[in-house]
């Protein structure tokens, strides 16, 4: 059933619930890979050692990709754990440079920065799974926030408003909130909708990393705040990487005093050759024959 909900991916036959199952089913393979968004931050997965691959047997090549620890720096209680498991990594990868830092203070091991695996694939590829048509006229303002109602989020969605005279959309858990005065619409209707969405804004607000990156991979105008400052290096990280420093807003009481146009095809060039090196990491990795 899963695979035919996932064209082209070749789905194991069941889950796996508990490490003796993800051992038993390392069986057959040459690898296992672990990553990527934040599985690597030991609040939110509860230190569990899964993550840490530390079912794999012995000749079996550990990988990871874009692994993220979601955090600046991991609490001391966690060092001894992580350092354990990551010296038995054959090949690491991380998404962030805080990431290379942390492992780099734990273990003496070559670490590798590589895109976001949502960065592998560009607009085009993305268009293969976003609504073909538009979800809401155009133009209009996305307002894009997760975890919960932001208000710093709204403001600044409110200050665009006034500034360009468009609709606010809102999308994601707590804008309704604000439907009555501020939102038009709040629509959470599944990843082809969301994409669509990002696709048709003339601006995007966020407090979301993957709301930012799909904002770059669409070539959309965006603002991006920071909703917890233990995660501000995710966003830093690739906005440097594409010269977007400015479209960092960590004080909201007031809008950046120049939205400047951005120079999207010098990041998509930028882009390209981090997607060349990223693709090359993994291929390298899963190809190498030495088992660690």
């Amino acid at each position: 059933m899963l695979n035919s909900l996932i064209p082209g991916i070749s789905l194991s036959d069941r889950p796996c619930r508990n490490e003796e199952q993800l051992r038993e089913a390392c069986s057959g393979y040459t690898s296992v890979v672990v990553g990527s968004d934040q599985v690597w931050n030991p609040e939110l997965t509860d230190n569990d050692q899964a993550f840490l691959l530390g079912f794999v047997p012995e000749n079996i090549k550990r990988i990871s990709y874009a692994a993220s620890f979601g955090l600046d720096d991991l609490p001391l209680q966690y060092h001894s754990d992580f350092k354990n498991h990551l010296e038995k990594f054959d090949h690491l990868s991380v998404r962030e440079t805080a990431g290379k830092r942390i492992i780099n203070s734990l273990i003496s091991r070559d670490v590798e920065v590589v895109l976001d695996p949502t960065l592998l694939l560009d607009a085009k590829k993305w268009d293969l799974i976003a609504n073909s048509s538009p979800v809401v006229p155009h133009p209009y303002i996305l307002a894009f926030s997760v975890r919960g109602y932001d208000s710093n989020v709204m403001k600044i969605a409110c200050d665009l408003k006034r500034k360009f005279n468009l609709p606010v959309i809102g999308a994601g858990r707590g804008v309704t909130e604000f439907f009555d005065r501020t939102v038009e619409k709040n629509i959470n209707r599944g990843p082809g909708t969301f994409l669509q969405l990002i696709k048709g804004a003339a601006f995007v607000v966020t407090n979301s990393y993957h709301g930012t990156i799909f904002a770059i991979n669409y070539q959309r105008p965006f603002l991006t705040l920071p909703t917890n400052q233990n995660m501000v290096s995710r966003m830093k990280n690739i906005l440097n990487l594409l010269e977007f420093n400015d479209r960092l807003v960590e004080n909201p009481e007031s809008l950046p005093d120049s939205l400047r146009e951005l120079d999207f095809e010098k990041a998509s060039m930028i882009l390209a050759q981090q997607r060349e090196k990223s693709i090359q990491y993994l291929k390298n990795a899963l190809l190498s024959g030495e088992v660690r």
